[in-house]
Formats: structure tokens, sequence, C-alpha cells
């Protein structure tokens, strides 16, 4: 495939800065999509720019030869690249392993005054391969950790640990020319640049399309039938299949009927929310990682834009790094959407150039004669959609016109896009009621929020709105998330795998964290371990429920709360959920509690149509 054409600057006005430069200048390039001249090829280690890059990735042999990099060319950084592998392996000599080192210097003026926060080192070893990060952002390197965990598994959802034994056998094979071989610059620029602005990349989670629950469950039975009947079942192959936005997942399923059973939730007795009871311990069987990783791959391959049917080797490294397996990719509703435009940028105008309307069907298989199987499948997915009006429905939810969650009296009103949105994501001044704290900004002290979904391995998240409409200030948000996320641990939920240090290998050892919920269910509103944690007291308008159990070991923090100039941040940890919300900085403690737990009630009420529960 080699590099994806560049579309011109300018060429739209999404994801435009509130502080963007005069019309005269060319457009900012949207946030949300990774542009080919964001890797600056031309740049080199001694390159002035490329020195003042905030987060460079790099990917790397034990023999110091380059294999990507985020910024610059890899060539040209070969030098570079043999020190980093010259210090781990100086460290590794001593019997240590090189985590990270802080504190390699800032930015400075002209007259020595510094004028930026110094690079930190982050280092992740995996076998022959080692992975870089230098960064001046501020994350903390278990954030960092986690980024580099994520393109080593991209590495291998390429080329499966072959690429490992073949570095481990001769130090002289050179895996960049295989990288490059394959046009992979767009797909690892991609992922790179999702560690900014998806939740997904560092909450282990992937972010499914609000559905009524009787749409997605058409879409599940559809998906199922078609892995089952035609394609034969888990007997002939048959693995997974997956309906996909440019955004959003709108539905998962399992070839495998005991995968993903569903079992009630007892955390809320008004929630109808399930939890699934699979053998891997994620929704519809299949681990997020390998939910996130296929539709990165999906998203931003040119050449699965451009042809009608596509069918071509992965690997699903959490379910078996060492092969591959068989993915078709098709568009449905008669067209794909890129065409022959070769100026289409990766995961941009081509995938969501109508509102990002396109739907992509994914089934997956471990045959390698499985395409006209898959095919046959397709023909029935697509027929099946089309008679019962799901694309349709689909497209004008992502698209915006859908403003209930139910089943029943669905109100079709075009919604205003602001700032960078999320076509098909939730607006909190359109789809959360007031009493749930929605409502338009001068209503409401909701900002923001990140509900989460472990055992689901799913996230929800809200369109942008004022007073958060520009990069910066989005930014500035999902960094303070990503800091309180990972700040609080959450040892003490059930089965969630990425509570990992990110230090052994998960793709060798295969050991997750069995161990049974430390809380069990919650009592009281969904909320109490919520204010028990905060110790509310003294005020009349901070009371907190009776019967809250407040005996919280330390080392199991589930509150966090701070108050800074640009929002009030709470973040909540539940037995099965997490919940982290941004309010307007002069909101009250009482208030910013009493807000976060309407919210969080209506969260619980409404995630049989919120999530992927089918």
């Amino acid at each position: 495939m080699g590099r994806d054409g560049a579309a011109p600057m300018g060429a739209s006005s999404d994801g435009r800065d509130s502080d963007a430069a005069s019309t005269s200048e060319p457009l900012p390039k949207h946030p949300w999509r990774w542009h080919p001249s964001r890797s600056r090829p031309d740049e080199s280690d001694s390159h002035p720019s490329w020195l003042r890059r905030r987060r460079h990735l790099l990917i790397l042999s034990d023999a110091g030869k380059p294999l990507w990099s985020r910024y610059g060319d890899e060539g040209a950084l070969a030098g570079f690249t043999a020190a980093l592998s010259a210090i781990v392996s100086f460290v590794g000599d001593d019997g240590d392993a090189l985590r990270s080192v802080g504190s390699l210097g800032g930015r400075t003026a002209g007259d020595g005054g510094a004028v930026g926060r110094p690079h930190e080192m982050t280092v992740l070893r995996r076998g022959p391969i080692i992975l870089v990060a230098v960064t001046s952002t501020g994350e903390s390197p278990a954030a960092l950790r986690r980024q580099l965990h994520l393109l080593h598994a991209q590495l291998l959802a390429l080329l499966t640990r072959a690429v490992e034994r073949a570095l481990e056998k001769s130090s002289k094979f050179d895996a960049r020319e295989r990288l490059l071989g394959g046009g992979t610059e767009a797909l690892f620029g991609t992922l790179a640049h999702s560690f900014t602005w998806d939740p997904g990349t560092w909450t282990r989670a992937w972010l499914p399309l609000p559905l009524p629950t009787s749409w997605r469950e058409m879409c599940t039975n559809a998906l199922r039938d078609a892995l089952v009947r035609v394609m034969g079942g888990v007997g002939e192959g048959a693995l997974v299949g997956a309906l996909i936005t440019a955004r959003h997942v709108v539905a998962v399923a399992n070839a495998d009927p005991k995968a993903g059973r569903r079992s009630s939730s007892s955390s809320s007795s008004s929630s109808r929310a399930t939890t699934p009871a699979s053998s891997s311990g994620y929704y519809a069987g299949i681990d997020p990682d390998d939910v996130f990783l296929l539709c990165n791959t999906v998203r931003s391959s040119a050449s699965f834009r451009r042809n009608p049917e596509s069918f071509a080797p992965v690997c699903l490294p959490n379910r078996d790094a060492n092969r591959f397996v068989y993915a078709y990719v098709s568009y449905l509703g008669g067209s794909t959407p890129v065409g022959e435009r070769d100026g289409d940028e990766p995961g941009g105008p081509g995938f969501d150039s109508q509102a990002g309307k396109h739907v992509c069907l994914v089934l997956v298989s471990t045959r390698q004669d499985a395409f006209p199987a898959a095919a046959e499948a397709r023909g029935k997915v697509e027929e099946r959609m089309l008679r019962e009006g799901l694309l349709d429905r689909i497209s004008a939810r992502v698209g915006g016109k859908e403003t209930q969650l139910s089943d029943n009296h669905v109100r079709h009103r075009t919604s205003e896009q602001i700032g960078d949105a999320i076509p098909g994501s939730l607006l909190i001044n359109r789809d959360i009621p007031e009493a749930a704290g929605g409502g338009d900004v001068a209503n409401t002290p909701l900002l923001h929020f990140l509900y989460i979904r472990p055992l689901l391995g799913q996230y929800l998240t809200p369109d942008w709105s004022p007073p958060l409409s520009g990069r910066r200030e989005q930014k500035r948000l999902l960094r303070a998330y990503q800091r309180v996320f990972h700040s609080m641990r959450r040892c003490h939920v059930s089965g969630d795998a990425s509570v990992k240090d990110w230090d052994e290998d998960p793709f060798r050892t295969r050991e997750r964290n069995k161990s049974s919920s430390g809380d069990g269910a919650e009592t009281g509103s969904p909320l109490a371990a919520f204010f028990g944690g905060l110790r509310l007291t003294g005020s009349s308008s901070d009371k907190v429920d009776a019967d809250v159990d407040t005996d919280v070991a330390a080392t199991e923090r589930r509150v966090h709360y701070e108050v800074s100039d640009d929002h009030v941040l709470l973040g909540c940890v539940g037995s099965d959920f997490e919940l982290y919300v941004a309010l307007d900085p002069l909101t009250q403690r009482g208030a910013a509690v009493a807000v976060c737990n309407r919210l969080c009630t209506w969260l619980r009420a409404e995630e049989a149509g919120l999530f992927a529960t089918c």
C-alpha cells in the first residue's frame, strides 16, 4: 500500500480550534484524525522541530535498528535508536531493567529561563523489541507504559510473534522493511494519535454506539446467524463478527454460543444492565484490546476503504499472539466510503465523509479459505439489515438525529455539531434529561463525563460542547481523566486485567487477575462508596446516605475530588463501574456530588441502550 495520500489542509472545517489562526492561514487538522503529514518524515534527531515534539514514540530492535518512529524518518534516526539500545542494554547487563528516566532537560528560552516541562523517558522491553516514549506531556509512567504496550500489541497484530522469533534468531533481520512494505505508517500513526484523543487506549475499553435495545439485538442476531448458519460456526473456523462505524462499535457477536452469556447485575436495583459470563471474562468472549486493535486496523487502512470486499490476515494478540486469523471487511449499503479517491486521509473524510454514516462489517475466521463463506454471510447480513431498516436507523443515529434511546417514540432532530464532536455519541443538552444533570450549558454545571464498565470492556463519553469547544481545553480534560484513572489503580474491580503494571508480557504468561470483587454489591444509591469516600459532613447540602460502609482501605481509594481553574473533577470507582465527571469550576462540593449522583443513577438505568450488552 505504501504511505497513504494526504488530503489538502483546510478541506474541512472540522476540528477547528477556538484559538485558530486567521482565515488566511490553512485550517488546523481535525484532532480526531491522523494525517500523513503529522509524521514529519523530513525531520531527524538533529532537527530543532523534532527535538521540540512533546511525545516521541519509537520501536526498535535490541540491536538498535529502528522499526518505527512517530516523528521523523526512521533511517535518519538510526544513530539515536542505537544510543537508546545501548543504554537499555547497559542497564540490563547489571541484571536490572530500565523502566523510566525523569527530567531529561527542559526547553529553555534565549536567556536560559525554562519555558517547557522536562522530557521523561519510559521504556518497555518485549524480548528483542524495545519500545520507548520520550515525552514532556506530564503523563505518568504507568500511562506511557500502557501506550507502549498497545504499540507492541499492534506490531503483533501485523506480524505475530514471528517477528520476535526472527529478531532473536538474527539481529540482521530487517523488520522495518516488513512493516513499511505493508504501508503501516497510517496504522501506527492513528494508534499513536488516539493516545491523546481516545480514552479507550488507557481505559482498556471500546466505544459502543448508543442504540435502542431492540435495534442492537437485531444487529447482534444478524451477525451471530451469519457466523453460525452461513460460515459454519466454530467447527468451520468462524470466530467473531462486528459492525463498526467511524468512531463506534455497533455490535459484536461470537460464533461460540458459550461466549458472552448474559447474567443479571445486582449492582443497582434500577439497572437493567448485564454482566458477561464468558470464558474470557469480557463481553462476547473477546478481549477489548483485540476489538480496539481490529477496529484501528480496519479504520486506518486505505485498501479496506477502497475495495468493496477485502480479506486479509490479522492477529488478535490477546487470543493467540502466534497465529494469524483472517478478517473479511466490507462496507454495507452498496458503496464504499472512499472509492478511488487517493487524497483521503486515513480515518478522515474517506471514512466519515457523510457524517460517518457508513457501516462496516468485519467477519473473522481462523480459516484461510473462508472468503467465499464470509462473502455469502455478508450478503445475508446486509439483506437482513436492509429489510429491517437497521442501516438507515444506524445512519440516522450516527448523523445525530436519533434523540431517544428507548424503543418507543423515537424522534428525529438534526443536532448541531459543535467543536470536535464525534457523530453518534451522546449530547449533554440533547440526550441527558435535566433531572440527570443534562441541559444547556447555562442550566447545568455538567461539562463532560467518562463512564466505564470494565467487565464489558466498554466506555461511554458525550460529544464535546461549550465551553469545551477548543482543542486545548479538550486535551487538558482528557489528560486529567487519564491522570486520575491511573492514580486510583482500581485493584478492587473484579476481573479487570488492566490493573497490571505492564511489566510482565501478557501474551506470554496469559495470567489474569481472577480475584473476586473486594467490596461486593454496593448498597444504597449507586454512589454509596463514593459518598462514603468523600466523608462529606458539616453542611446540610452535603448529607450522605446513612447506610454507607465507610471502612475503605487506603490502598483501595475509590474517590477523587479536585478543584482547578478549569473544572471540578470527581472520580468514583464502584464495584463494577467507574465514573469521572467534570463540572463548572464554580460548582460547590455538595452540588457537584448531587449532579454526579443523579447522572450515575440515570446511566445505570439506561445501560441497556448505552452499551452493547446483547
